[in-house]
């Protein structure tokens, strides 16, 4: 961009306390000893005027003093002829400037040889207006004017969009186009309104268009909304004769104003607005996001940061950063506000991939971008270790939980090749054999580096935080170093009771809904219901999907169905919107009389529910459970981690006297097959789900028989929330906490199946011994999710700091924005 003076052009009538404010932040933000200030007073009656203008004109401005009122366009000519070869901006007297606002006006003029005037963003400006356009905006609640000014500036997507008149009220006009469109017209438009219009309009039909500089605030007092009945009548007079001039032209003025095509600019500069709330804001990355419509969304990780962003997100601006198959999606979490960001990063890697310089970018990009003031990272399998360098070469604290034991091996329950906890990782640090199982070729070299980057990044942390002393004590074994640096903060839960229902009345009956049943079990397999449901034109990602059963008697039971990702059937119907409408499902048969079951996919979609022609009639043999039974429970969903082996053998062992029940999904295919007449099977549930289960089924006793050292269970927080003794493994936080609390019975599950069945076989004789337990659970307190989140806080509070606000790819931001 060239030299360019530019004459700053201020007619005056009055108004002494805003033309004082007016000038003073002229001098502020204006280098006048390169540009020009020209005053022009249009026979003001204040006394104060004369006075001030003497001082500005000592200080160097011209002033120009009217004998008569000339109004507004002659006033303009006036500075404009004084203005012979400069470029000129029109600026009213209830104007305030901002931090660069010139400089940032020129490039924009400048920018392209066909932009004829640039207009700056303002709060009342109709076209120019901001948040909202065509209406005189206040300034927005805690901001001051030159606040207001750095966000939009911070934010700006430097668009320059066209726009077809400038505002007078500030109002850059290029040299040569002056020299070709001549002055205002002064003679028809001299008491003002519309004289701007005309000039813009002449200025377009020689080739010339008109800007918005999106990145300037200029304030503007602006007249109200009252108007008097003279001034109505100018304005109806001036809107007259421009319609005579420019009919195509007005036309396209007012299609302009209904169409608002840059109502993106005034959605960005929200977006960032709504965060200024005086709120801390906090960013937590996972592995993989707890939200309903994320693939992978159940898991102890995702509890905890679910319950940390819905208890902290009335005190803070939360922000979550998740994995999403190939995108880093980000939302931000502001009472009942939520918005959703979606990056691009590709495939999840096949080993560890520690550091990526576009992931690095991303990162501080991100966190720039939304003046995070501290990180805290909750898992990063899948994702590469750059926010912790983002967040340190910015100067922001860095928190990191040790959900699990991911940066001593990857395999993060430290199991073994054979399923097995992996006392040697910890031990002798020998992790070959494993490794080698995961086709690793070189072993030692992966395993030291896996370490090297761990350790540094540990290093990084201000804060390593472990929700148990066990787990903590693992990591300060393999990490001695880091002995002072982690710390036990457990988990809060909370005993939230809900019931599944659906009314029938509100089940719509659609053809809009396909699907398929493609298996339901039989009495020689205990395989899940599957098969694939979608609502027409609908992301399947975002429907929630229920079986309903409904039996000969009438009675109807509603259960939750696990999402399945069907790529086969996005293909068939040719939309990648169908690609999670797979389900897996599973009901307790025993809940229903014998005979015909009728079974049909419900989805719920916007609030609604919506039901296909797809019901399958399956003939329902299951013999009513036996009521004297113990009712014994696994809950949580079991694979080979949580001891599914161990629970196959014990049911198989267990025959009489039992009714084994297995609430949530299995992972295992053993288990999967069992069958057995006192074995019972719900499939998936909610974590709210879970009291009625438990209280409708009766259940006496919960196993949890992990063969890792969890590092802190809910199963064990629910269940005794619940007030049901648990039968638990010896290992990690499980026993830790059953010690603690007395509630139940810890046994040794590397010993196999018959430590478990002793004291088990000891409550079917002595079923008086849960008594004691049950006693014991009256005085059992559970941290709750407020009291956690509180802890959290006052850590926040303290040690979060100022971003430095430097500059970032709004752009980059605004495109990976989901308008929902």
């Amino acid at each position: 961009m060239g030299y360019h003076q530019v004459d700053i052009i201020i007619p005056i009538y009055n108004a002494y306390e805003d033309l004082k404010l007016c000038v003073e932040s002229v001098k502020t933000y204006t280098d006048l000893s390169r540009h020009r200030l020209i005053l022009i007073d249009d026979c003001s009656s204040d006394a104060r005027i004369r006075p001030f203008l003497k001082q500005q004109e000592e200080a160097g401005a011209l002033v120009i003093e009217n004998e008569r009122n000339k109004g507004f366009s002659e006033n303009v000519n006036t500075g404009i002829a004084c203005s012979s070869d400069h470029d000129v901006l029109l600026l009213n007297s209830d104007t305030v400037v901002t931090r660069g606002w010139l400089e940032k006006i020129i490039a924009c003029a400048y920018d392209s040889e066909e932009i004829g005037t640039v207009t700056p963003m303002s709060n009342a400006a109709t076209l120019c207006s901001v948040p909202e356009m065509c209406v005189d905006n206040p300034i927005p609640e805690g901001l001051t004017i030159a606040e207001f000014g750095e966000l939009i500036e911070r934010c700006s997507l430097k668009r320059y969009p066209r726009i077809s008149v400038a505002v007078g009220f500030c109002m850059f006009i290029k040299r040569a186009v002056l020299d070709e469109v001549g002055l205002f017209d002064a003679k028809t438009f001299g008491r003002g309104y519309g004289e701007e219009n005309d000039f813009c309009n002449r200025a377009e039909q020689l080739g010339y268009i008109h800007v918005m500089c999106d990145d300037t605030f200029v304030y503007h007092k602006g007249t109200g909304s009252f108007q008097s009945k003279e001034r109505q009548q100018l304005i109806a007079e001036h809107d007259r004769i421009l319609e005579e001039r420019y009919p195509g032209q007005i036309k396209k003025n007012g299609c302009y104003c209904a169409k608002n095509p840059d109502q993106y600019l005034r959605d960005n500069i929200r977006l960032y607005l709504n965060l200024k709330n005086g709120k801390k804001n906090i960013l937590y990355l996972i592995h993989s996001d707890f939200r309903e419509d994320a693939p992978n969304h159940v898991g102890g990780t995702q509890f905890h940061l679910k319950d940390l962003a819905q208890g902290l997100k009335e005190s803070c601006n939360v922000f979550v950063l998740a994995r999403v198959k190939r995108q880093l999606q980000l939302t931000i979490y502001q009472g009942a506000r939520q918005q959703t960001f979606r990056f691009e990063i590709g495939e999840k890697p096949l080993h560890p991939l520690y550091r990526s310089r576009r992931a690095y970018e991303l990162y501080r990009n991100i966190l720039i971008a939304f003046e995070i003031n501290l990180v805290h990272i909750q898992h990063l399998s899948g994702l590469t270790f750059d926010l912790a360098y983002a967040a340190k070469d910015l100067g922001l604290p860095l928190y990191l939980t040790l959900h699990d034991f991911y940066y001593i091996c990857t395999n993060e329950k430290l199991m073994d090749e054979n399923d097995r906890f992996c006392e040697e990782a910890v031990k002798n640090r020998d992790c070959r054999p494993c490794l080698r199982g995961q086709d690793v070729y070189e072993a030692d070299a992966y395993q030291e580096k896996w370490e090297h980057h761990c350790l540094e990044l540990l290093k990084l942390c201000d804060r390593l935080i472990t929700p148990s002393d066990s787990a903590r004590q693992l990591y300060v074994t393999y990490y001695p170093q880091l002995c002072d640096k982690i710390q036990v903060i457990s988990h809060g839960a909370d005993l939230k009771s809900e019931v599944l229902t659906i009314a029938q009345e509100d089940i719509i009956q659609t053809k809009q809904v396909c699907g398929m049943w493609e298996w339901v079990f039989d009495e020689a397999h205990t395989d899940p219901l599957r098969g694939w449901a979608f609502l027409e034109h609908v992301d399947a990602s975002k429907v929630a999907m229920y079986l309903e059963v409904k039996d000969r008697r009438g009675k109807v039971e509603y259960y939750r169905v696990s999402r399945e990702e069907r790529e086969d059937v996005a293909q068939v119907f040719g939309s990648r919107l169908y690609s999670a409408s797979g389900f897996r499902a599973c009901f307790l048969r025993s809940d229903f009389a014998r005979g015909t079951l009728c079974l049909r996919i419900i989805l719920k979609y916007d609030g609604k529910y919506y039901a296909g022609d797809q019901v399958y009639k399956y003939k329902n043999q299951e013999k009513a459970r036996n009521a004297k039974n113990l009712n014994v429970a696994f809950v949580g969903g079991l694979s080979p981690a949580k001891g599914s082996h161990l629970a196959c053998e014990l049911i198989r062992a267990n025959q009489s006297g039992i009714n084994w029940f297995i609430f949530g999904n299995t992972g295992d295919p053993e288990l999967d097959l069992l069958v057995q007449d006192n074995l019972y099977k719900s499939g998936g549930y909610e974590r709210e789900e879970l009291p009625g289960l438990l209280k409708k089924y009766q259940i006496d006793l919960v196993c949890i028989l992990s063969v890792w050292p969890e590092t802190f269970c809910y199963t064990v927080s629910e269940a005794l929330l619940c007030k049901v003794p648990v039968l638990a493994s010896d290992l990690g936080a499980i026993g830790e906490r059953v010690k603690a609390s007395g509630c139940g019975i810890f046994v040794d599950v590397r010993q196999g199946v018959q430590a478990i069945q002793e004291p088990l076989n000891e409550l079917l004789h002595h079923r008086e011994l849960l008594t004691v337990f049950q006693e014991h659970m009256q005085a059992y307190h559970e941290k709750t999710v407020a009291e956690m989140c509180q802890e959290y806080l006052r850590f926040y509070e303290k040690e979060a700091v100022q971003n430095q606000g430097a500059s970032f790819d709004a752009a980059g931001i605004y495109h990976a924005w989901i308008k929902e």
